[in-house]
Parts: structure tokens; C-alpha cells; sequence
């Protein structure tokens, strides 16, 4: 996506479901595990709160992931072309760790 000029906006699209799609598998990935262990079915059950730790995490970024795809969907698809708005940029930029625009705005 980082040069994402090189190809179209369909491309890009095409790129950014597909991150999304990663990431909502990845995160279904945990769910099974954690299943298993709540089926008492998990290997390893007494050192499972260090997995978990960590699953936590590696979830937690595939679900951010999940939703800054699902908004930079919305931001994309509005676009008529790849365009030169450094104010956009900026804002954007600035605006991690925020919420994301629920109609992908900022």
C-alpha cells in the first residue's frame, strides 16, 4: 500500500481487505485456542497464563489491525484518485492511538 500509486485504487482496496482478512483469521487463530484450553483440552494448561499474555497482545494487534483496515476502506474508496492532501496526512498521522472515524473521515 505504501506505494500503492503504482497500481489503482482497486488495487489498493484489493490489498487492504486482504490485510483485513489476515487479521480477522488471525484473530479467529486465538479464539480456537482459547476454546481448546476453556474445553480443557490445551496443552501445557499450567504455563497457559504466559500464552495467554502474549496471545493477548499479538491479538490486540490484529484487531487493530482489522479496524484500521475497515477504515482505511471507507477513506479509499472515496477517492477519485491518489492525491497530494498533506494536511490529510499530518492529521492522520497525529491522530494515532485515537478512535477511528466511524465513516473513516480521520
Amino acid at each position: 500500500m505504501l506505494f500503492g500509486e503504482n497500481g489503482s485504487l482497486e488495487d489498493m482496496l484489493a490489498s487492504i481487505r486482504a490485510v483485513r482478512e489476515d487479521a480477522t483469521a488471525a484473530l479467529a487463530h486465538w479464539q480456537r485456542i482459547a476454546d481448546l484450553y476453556d474445553a480443557g483440552e490445551g496443552a501445557y494448561p499450567n504455563r497457559f497464563v504466559l500464552s495467554a499474555l502474549v496471545a493477548r497482545l499479538l491479538g490486540e494487534q490484529q484487531a487493530v489491525t482489522a479496524r484500521w483496515a475497515a477504515w482505511a476502506e471507507k477513506v479509499v474508496s472515496r477517492w477519485d484518485q491518489f492525491g497530494a492532501d498533506v494536511d490529510w496526512g499530518v492529521a492522520t498521522i497525529r491522530a494515532t492511538g485515537e478512535t477511528f472515524d466511524a465513516d473513516g473521515a480521520g
